[in-house]
């Protein structure tokens, strides 16, 4: 397992109908550049298609913003893969890894949202099938060889791409699950598994051992950093910070209660995954984590529709000025 802590800034590239989207560019332009400045190590996006929000698709959005990143990740959390031929999806990731300069992370996952699987014209009940002979599909195509792949759902026969990422087949995949058939997916198929911020400490710990019980004989989890998404809002007082915070989160998880997505209440979520409070509190609530489970790489959400650039741009400030700095000198070994 790797020792290092780093951090992520998830972006909210989802925000309210009527919203005008050249704003939220903008926004996510500034909140780029100030998790640069603050010196996280990783930056992400989210995807859905058809949503009753309006929604920046990944790989654009993160082309755009490459210039802006400097030496960050750039990775997509999570993309939808059933939803994509895969010489599509490919060719698209292939070019983004090279205009990000070999700093693409492809986070990966099979989605779930019926009217999606619909409307796109892919059977649900194919989607964990798909995402993984998409996923042996690609890396057979980014190889830059000879690609003739027979499978169940794609046949991909006597085709090469000329344009490869610059590690070829070994692309960054990471696969987001919940599950234990998926986080054993993760571990079988991915180069890590990417726990969502819904996980509480406990699931988390339950979730990486099964991880580690599921890798390939012969395959070492030294190189894993074990990422793990969660939702963090800080202020000057957890009071103005649950003030900023709890109505977006409200509204996010009503929406994706809508959406069929299984979750607890806000309430719950509070007190077990969701860090929102004064520097002090996230500091404690954070380090309970990363003491407690082998999480070695922290994405943070910020923002969430309703709630505003400037809460965000203070968080991303005081994460990096007086979070990050304790967190790091904990995970020293």
């Amino acid at each position: 397992m790797k020792t290092e802590l780093e951090f992520g800034l998830m972006l909210a590239g989802q925000f309210n109908p009527g919203v005008d989207p050249l704003t939220k560019l903008t926004e996510a332009i500034e909140q780029t550049r100030a998790a640069r400045s603050g010196g996280f190590d990783s930056l992400w996006t989210v995807q859905h298609f058809l949503a009753d929000l309006q929604y920046f698709q990944p790989i654009p959005l993160l082309a755009r913003l490459a210039a802006e990143a400097g030496d960050m990740h750039l990775g997509t959390s999570v993309l939808l893969v059933p939803h994509y031929p895969p010489v599509i999806l490919a060719e698209e990731l292939a070019t983004l890894a090279v205009i990000t300069g070999d700093r693409l992370i492809v986070g990966a996952g099979a989605g779930y949202r019926k009217l999606e699987f619909d409307a796109i014209g892919v059977p649900m009940r194919e989607r964990y099938g798909r995402l993984e002979e998409s996923i042996e599909v690609l890396r057979k195509l980014w190889s830059g060889d000879q690609v003739d792949h027979r499978g169940t759902y794609y046949d991909v026969s006597g085709v090469q791409l000329r344009m490869v990422p610059p590690r070829l087949e070994r692309q960054p995949v990471w696969l987001g699950a919940t599950g234990p058939k998926g986080i054993a997916r993760a571990a079988r198929i991915g180069d890590e598994w990417l726990a969502t911020n819904e996980m509480t400490v406990e699931d988390l710990r339950v979730g990486q051992d099964r991880y580690m019980e599921a890798l390939p004989d012969g395959d070492s989890a030294e190189q894993r950093s074990f990422p793990v998404i969660r939702e963090v809002l800080i202020a000057p007082s957890t009071e103005e910070a649950l003030a900023l915070a709890e109505p977006a989160l409200r509204h996010k998880y009503a929406n994706y209660a809508q959406w069929g997505h299984q979750t607890r209440p806000v309430e719950d979520l509070l007190d077990s995954a969701v860090v929102v409070g004064s520097p002090e509190h996230c500091v404690e609530r954070l380090a309970t984590l990363i003491e407690e489970t082998r999480c070695r790489h922290l994405i943070l959400r910020m923002q969430w529709p309703g709630s505003s650039h400037a809460a965000a741009m203070q968080s991303i400030e005081l994460f990096s000025t007086r979070v990050a700095p304790e967190l790091r000198s904990l995970a020293r070994p």
